[in-house]
């Protein structure tokens, strides 16, 4: 009696569900909407009172697919009744995931109106693995098959063997085989994991996934976009709806998601380095850990469901990575998107933050489309960085100033330290018109002048193409031969950086140097500036700086 009883009740919440949709479609059928009012199905709909009456009904279906997770949830506590002919607490799970999903996504069927309120499109369609959950970290990689060579063998022992014992503990890694209608490549990839990484996979560590063939619409009318051929605007189109469902699939696995590749490398010690990292920032929403595109992302897995629902409100329209810099663009920055892209607005450096130097590399030269070569390397990853030796700084006594820079800093290596002996001054590449100025807080007569910018640890990050002016109380003072005005706040140039330049004892280590003599005729000077007049993909170390009185 009581397995008939349980079974009626869950057959019988099911027809509830169909008879309330069906009644909310009848003819005749008069409700109130989400805004008050009241509709008559026979009667013309305008559109603003179609959408109210579509989200009367999304919110209805979501209200009675919520009775029917707390009906399964009752027989859950009835115990694992095999009778019962399903693994309740598998099926509780799963459809308890897809229902805050649609809660967290409320919009989902509207952006994804080809999924028809069907709530089994959010989970994959096959599964390999799939045991753990509630860990710190889910790593996330989406894969599909290149025509010449693959990658994801490497990519995964590249992750999988630099694990500590305590960390896998921590991380579990999920690969998505992003070919819905593909189930041959689902068994090759589930059999090369088997066979490679049986124990990770037993332990929870390791669990392969194929999303359902329903949740991507049809990519074969495709808005045309960026000048991209009709090939490639369905790759990048369906690479976002990838992106999308892995994201809402993982958000309940981990505290942190970790956006990755099938075809990169790992540094050693990458998680602790991440974690670290992550623990130590106070206020953040995506941490990068790559400089190139999609890779090395984190988010917390709780703003995933938001981040998702703005990339499928553009999914047709634009990659990934420039969706990205949107979405924190339209929620951190005043004003509209900027002319230069690369400038970052004050409030969105505070919650997108870079750790250096990168601890993942893009190992792939074949791309995921058909043709397309990919040469990207990530300059950033074979950086020593605060591992090894720091560089050395000549320091000096120079004259009490206010100092700002537009570059970007690497770490505790800040243009005051360099300018106080503490430490030399480390920046990520820079670009045109980059500048330190150093403004006096008194007007200061200089005699000589120094700066040197190299290391011979780091050989390539110094500046390859900049100047050094002065800024002079008196405007109309003569000026030294070959200098000019620099612009019209009345800056005169004195000379660029000797790219050539040697230091005593190091013959081998060529440095950028800008010295010489301000001839006295020149007067008093209110500030001193360093700009950068090329886009440089090194970084820059400034040694030494010395403004003698």
């Amino acid at each position: 009696m009581a397995r008939l009883s349980i079974r009626t009740v869950l057959v019988g919440s099911l027809w509830g569900m169909c008879l309330i949709t069906l009644y909310a479609f009848y003819p005749k059928q008069t409700y109130t909407g989400a805004n008050g009012n009241d509709f008559n199905q026979s009667a013309p709909l305008s559109i603003e009172r179609m959408g109210s009456k579509l989200e009367y009904l999304n919110d209805k279906l979501i209200e009675k697919n919520y009775e029917l997770v707390r009906l399964k949830s009752q027989v859950q506590k009835l115990g694992k009744n095999s009778s019962l002919g399903f693994d309740s607490t598998a099926a509780i799970t799963g459809y308890s995931r897809d229902i805050i999903i649609l809660k967290k996504v409320p919009n989902l069927f509207l952006l994804m109106p080809h999924l028809e309120y069907n709530i089994s499109s959010l989970s994959p369609q096959r599964k390999f693995g799939d045991i753990r959950r509630q860990v710190e970290m889910v790593l996330a990689i989406p894969h599909v098959r290149r025509s010449k060579k693959d990658y994801l063998e490497g990519t995964l022992r590249s992750l999988i063997s630099q694990l500590s014992s305590e960390e896998r503990d921590k991380v579990v890694v999920v690969v998505m085989v992003a070919e819905p209608f593909n189930s041959t490549e689902f068994d090759m990839v589930a059999k090369m994991v088997s066979q490679n990484f049986r124990q990770e996979v037993d332990n929870g560590i390791l669990e392969v996934i194929q999303p359902p063939a329903k949740w991507y619409p049809n990519l074969n009318e495709l808005p045309s976009k960026w000048g991209d051929s009709e090939e490639r605007s369905k790759w990048r189109t369906k690479q976002n709806l990838d992106y999308s469902f892995m994201m809402l699939y993982c958000s309940f696995k981990a505290t942190l998601y970790v956006q990755l590749e099938d075809d990169i490398s790992a540094k050693p010690a990458y998680i602790k380095q991440m974690m670290q990292y992550a623990a130590s920032q106070d206020r953040w929403e995506l941490l990068e850990f790559s400089q190139l595109g999609f890779i090395g992302k984190m988010f917390r897995s709780a703003m995933l469901p938001k981040f998702v629902n703005f990339v499928l409100m553009f999914y047709q329209h634009k990659p990934v990575d420039w969706l990205l810099d949107n979405y924190f663009w339209v929620q951190e920055c005043h004003g509209g998107m900027p002319k230069v892209t690369n400038k970052i607005c004050a409030d969105l450096s505070r919650v997108r933050k870079r750790f250096r130097p990168s601890l993942f590399q893009h190992e792939g030269y074949h791309s995921s489309l058909d043709g397309k070569v990919q040469k990207l390397k990530d300059k950033d990853f074979n950086k020593k960085g605060p591992a090894s030796q720091d560089p050395v700084v000549y320091a000096h006594q120079n004259p009490a100033a206010v100092l700002e820079t537009s570059l970007k800093i690497y770490q505790q290596f800040t243009i005051e330290r360099l300018y106080e002996g503490r430490s030399v001054f480390w920046a990520l590449n820079s670009e045109p018109n980059d500048h330190i100025t150093i403004r006096f807080k008194e007007v200061t007569r200089l005699k000589r002048y120094r700066v040197v910018s190299g290391d011979n640890q780091h050989k390539d990050d110094r500046l390859l193409n900049a100047s050094i002016s002065f800024l002079p109380v008196n405007q109309n003072s003569p000026h030294p031969p070959k200098s000019f005005i620099l612009d019209n706040t009345g800056f005169v140039h004195f000379q660029y950086f000797n790219t050539s330049g040697r230091r005593s004892g190091d013959s081998s280590t060529r440095y950028s140097i800008a010295e010489g003599e301000v001839p006295p005729s020149f007067g008093s000077v209110t500030a001193v500036k360093i700009v950068n007049h090329i886009e440089n993909q090194n970084w820059v170390i400034i040694d030494e700086i010395w403004l003698v009185t």
